[in-house]
């Protein structure tokens, strides 16, 4: 599953549009605390969020995000995308960054590419990798 995080609902339906073909499901809600309350009950590859969200930012997210047992990777949507936010948001962790108005192909590699990476990260000791669906 990918969970996008955005108040923007034009986002959601974009990005579920756009990956269609590559069956991956797509879940939407509009801020870190309804992703985090979803997260919790239902596993995620990839969160892709608004670099500003109504309760916090992409940073608080992926503070909580790290404390989960099996985090999912975080890309980071921003019409600001340059190379500074790049920069910070690869250096504290997060996977990506992507320009806001989406081009459908960046969106489609790029989460591609996450999937692909998500699938060879090892899961903590004790921890059973879930199924992803």
């Amino acid at each position: 599953m990918l969970l996008v995080i955005s108040p923007v609902q034009e986002d959601h339906i974009f990005i579920q549009n756009a990956l269609r073909d590559q069956e991956i499901p797509v879940l939407g809600v509009s801020t870190a605390r309804e992703g985090l309350a979803l997260l919790r009950h239902r596993p995620a590859r990839l969160v892709i969020a608004e670099k500003e969200l109504p309760d916090g930012d992409w940073k608080h997210l992926l503070t909580a995000l790290a404390e989960m047992s099996c985090p999912p990777l975080l890309i980071v949507a921003s019409r600001q995308a340059d190379d500074c936010l790049w920069a910070e948001v690869l250096n504290l962790g997060g996977y990506d960054v992507l320009a806001k108005p989406f081009s459908r192909e960046e969106l489609s590699r790029v989460a591609q590419q996450a999937y692909a990476h998500h699938a060879r990260i090892p899961a903590p000791p004790g921890i059973l990798t879930p199924a992803w669906t």
